[in-house]
């Protein structure tokens, strides 16, 4: 529900049941060796902080544009059914924490 990672991405409120509004999580871990902490408000990701373990580079999607603080990332879209979602790629290095921030 809150985070989905299958294939080569890694997707922030994947599936927010209606109840949860607003809300914070952390210590999510997505495959790949990212560790997630995200905030929402009225149903929308507001910021999320990810960790690299490994280093890998990350593809996250997400249902609104974000943006990586200090990194040079690049943005596509996608349209899943009736919805535009946005797939946020840049690399990482192991050990360093990340800040993502809705736009």
């Amino acid at each position: 529900m809150l985070l989905q990672s299958q294939l080569s991405d890694v997707h922030l409120l994947a599936a927010l049941p209606a109840a949860w509004r607003t809300g914070h999580v952390s210590g999510l871990v997505a495959r790949g060796g990212f560790v997630v902490d995200m905030d929402w408000r009225d149903g929308k990701l507001t910021k999320a902080r990810v960790l690299s373990r490994t280093g890998a580079p990350l593809r996250l999607r997400t249902n609104q544009p974000v943006q990586v603080k200090d990194v040079a990332a690049t943005t596509t879209t996608s349209q899943v059914y009736d919805q535009t979602q946005y797939v946020t790629s840049f690399p990482t290095k192991a050990g360093k924490t990340y800040e993502i921030v809705a736009q």
